[in-house]
């Protein structure tokens, strides 16, 4: 990983994210839990605070554009995708044995697909693609 960009950034406002499809999310999903409040946190961040262009490639590459073309791709939505797997699976997240064993094995199949579509190369082409544009590759 890069170290942090000492490269000039511009001062004036950011675009607020108030009543934006994003902020709306991010506000729906306060309060479930203290390590989404972390991601929370972290996204309003990015979303606000100033950032120098040429960090900007290296966090969409980071978010979601990881293009390795496999499950493995170094991205945040490939992690979150394996986090769904790992909380889906009864092996993983024990809790989840208390559910009847078709149960377990129809949640574990749902995280297992989640994992797919979240890792789907597809997925990650258009922020790979703005990486490249804005170091003009």
């Amino acid at each position: 990983m890069q170290p942090y960009s000492n490269t000039t950034v511009l001062t004036g406002p950011v675009a607020p994210v108030d009543d934006t499809p994003f902020g709306d999310v991010i506000a729906d999903t306060a309060g479930v839990h203290a390590g989404i409040d972390l991601i929370r946190e972290g996204l309003l961040l990015l979303a606000t605070d100033h950032l120098p262009l040429d960090r900007i490639p290296t966090i969409l590459a980071t978010l979601a554009g990881g293009a390795d073309g496999t499950d493995q791709a170094p991205d945040l939505l490939t992690a979150i995708g394996h986090l769904v797997a790992r909380l889906s699976d009864p092996a993983a997240n024990q809790v989840l044995l208390d559910l009847p064993e078709q149960r377990q094995k129809d949640v574990e199949r749902q995280g297992e697909q989640a994992l797919y579509r979240l890792t789907d190369p597809w997925l990650r082409e258009p922020a790979s693609e703005a990486a490249a544009l804005i170091d003009g590759i």
